[in-house]
This record gives C-alpha cells, structure tokens and sequence, in this order.
C-alpha cells in the first residue's frame, strides 16, 4: 500500500448506504450496527452529516470509529481525500468493514467504480443500498434527475423509509415507480423497527451483477 504502510491479511468490506439527504441514511447504518453487525470491528465514514448523528455513547460502546470526508463529494472534489482516508483506514485500523455514508450528491455508480478502481487490492464493495423517502420519491426523481436515479439503478437493496407514513395505494406507487429504474433490486419496506437488521443487511449484499 501507499507510504509504506501494513497491507491487511484480508481485504475489508465497504457496504454503501447512499441516499438524498435526510432520507435516513445514518439511522438506517445505527439500525445496521445495533442488529446486524454487532461483533465486527467497524469503522463509519460518513461524507454527509444531516439532523441524525452518532452520539461518543453509541460508538465508544460498540468500539467504532467514526472518520469524516468534508472536502466536498467523495466522488468528484474529495476523492484524492476520500481515497486517501480509506488507505489509512484500512492500513491501520484494519477493520472488517467499513459502512460508507456518501453525500445525497453522491453517484452511487461512480463512487463504486473509484473504490474498484483506487482501492481494490484491499476492500471489496460487500453491500449497496439506496435509501428512498417513500413521500418524496417522485419529487426527487423531478428535482435530482441524474443522482437520484443513478442511486436507486446501482443499489443492490432500495429500503424505503417513512413508508408506513402513506396509505397502501400510494405506496405501492411509489415501489412500483423505484422498480422501474431497478427491477432486480431487493426492497424493503414498512416500520424499520418492525424488520430485523439482520434481514436488511442481507439484502443489502451485492449481486453479482451489481
């Protein structure tokens, strides 16, 4: 690895959880960690900070790290940062998986592809996810044409949030117009604290295809 520093004995895993900001991208990571991936030596790295944050209390106890990205989106003016925060992460922290918080302004495709391409020889992309609004899915696809879809159509898991919010006409709407742009994707819907994490990181795990 760059600057001489360890090369890990396996590669670490690098789950995406992409989505608009404020769809609940951190709550959906503070669920993953609770139920999920409680046991593994985790590291957050979050390119986004919105109204939901993790408190020293929530990491200290679970012993994460928490790494902040701030030199703009990951995937175009921060990535010489973004891509030198993963070495150092990886060298040495050494995690077993790192949960990746990338902008609302994130393309999901292109920051898959810079991780392949930069970081590779170390971390495997082990999980996408695109979390959706459900009250706000239409908007966004007229508003942030172009990011927002690039999300849904890369994610190997779409989990809507705030579905339990509309009535059952409407929602599925809403899921029949997110399978347009990835008919192949998982979905996952309904109150969060009603599905087991364990089954939402399942889903979240890539495809072959994606």
């Amino acid at each position: 690895m760059p600057g001489g520093k360890r090369k890990p004995a396996m590669k670490t895993k690098i789950d995406i959880i992409s989505g608009s900001l404020g769809a609940g991208k951190t709550t959906l990571i503070k669920k993953l960690i609770r139920e999920a991936y409680h046991g593994e030596k985790l590291v957050i790295v979050q390119n986004e900070y919105g109204a939901e944050t993790f408190s020293a209390q929530e990491l200290g106890t679970a012993g994460i790290d928490l790494e902040g990205v701030s030199a703009g989106c990951i995937c175009c003016d921060g990535s010489a940062n973004f891509i030198s925060s993963i070495e150092s992460i990886v060298a040495w922290t050494q995690p077993e998986r790192i949960l990746l918080e990338p902008s609302g302004l994130g393309r999901l495709s292109d920051i898959k592809a810079m991780l392949r391409s930069a970081c590779g020889e170390y971390t495997e992309i082990s999980g996408t996810a695109a979390v959706a609004d459900a009250r706000k899915a239409e908007l966004y696809l007229r508003n942030f044409r172009g990011v927002y879809d690039d999300q849904i159509a890369n994610a190997a898991c779409i989990v809507l949030s705030r579905a339990e919010a509309l009535d059952p006409e409407l929602l599925e709407k809403r899921i029949t117009l997110l399978k347009t742009l990835n008919p192949g994707a998982r979905m996952i819907y309904g109150a969060w604290n009603g599905i087991p994490g364990g089954e939402i990181a399942e889903a979240v795990k890539c495809r072959a295809e994606i």
